[in-house]
């Protein structure tokens, strides 16, 4: 067990099906393209919700969500600003290979030593998740994550698509069972959201 972490998803990967399509190379749900799957097919020994003590915000551009903004989550810690995850108990060898999946680089590597003394490890600093950080323990194993591995300020925050807002609100509904409205306000924290999206329209757009 002690090849084992946890790997925290703050954005589409709380949806279940959509992480099972990282370990087992499959089109995921709302996708076009399949993932290249992980070395290892094992399914996660267990997966637990868990609050992660990093606000998240949205920025830069992904093709795979319309070319709007996708999740990423701050590098300094504000519990009175948590951010719902999913998390799954998985070998190192599979954390690897999601974090390659995510950064579309299937020869990324990371140095789990520097992880654990640093509490963070800048993979590639050119990658859009290059940068992957400790953010908590949980039965004496790490709990790791990853985000943008620069600082990125409000100014460049970009507007996420409500495909992209959708599948992370169909996982937050599933892990958590929150209503379409306390999901609303989960968005609508964030500038880049409120000031795009009404209340309005975003109940319409995630009743369902």
């Amino acid at each position: 067990m002690e090849n084992y972490v946890w790997y925290a998803s703050y954005g589409s990967n709380i949806n279940q099906d959509r992480f099972y399509a990282y370990i087992f190379g499959d089109i995921p749900p709302g996708g076009t393209v399949s993932e290249v799957g992980c070395r290892d097919q094992s399914l996660p020994l267990r997966a637990e919700n868990v609050m992660i003590d990093f606000p998240m915000f949205f920025a830069k551009r992904s093709s795979r969500w319309d070319n709007k903004g996708v999740g990423f989550i701050d590098t300094t810690s504000d519990p009175e600003r948590p951010t719902y995850g999913r998390m799954y108990l998985i070998t190192k060898e599979q954390y690897v290979d999601v974090v390659r999946q995510e950064n579309n680089d299937m020869m990324l590597e990371i140095d789990f030593n520097q992880l654990e003394s640093m509490g963070e490890y800048v993979i590639d600093s050119t990658k859009m998740y290059g940068k992957v950080l400790d953010v908590g323990e949980k039965e004496g194993r790490p709990i790791y994550t990853f985000t943008h591995p620069h600082a990125i300020d409000p100014d460049e925050r970009i507007t996420p698509s409500i495909t992209y807002l959708k599948v992370i609100g169909a996982g937050i509904k599933e892990a958590f069972g929150i209503s379409t409205a306390a999901l609303v306000d989960y968005y609508l924290l964030r500038e880049e959201v409120a000031e795009v999206y009404s209340r309005e329209e975003l109940m319409e757009y995630l009743a369902n």
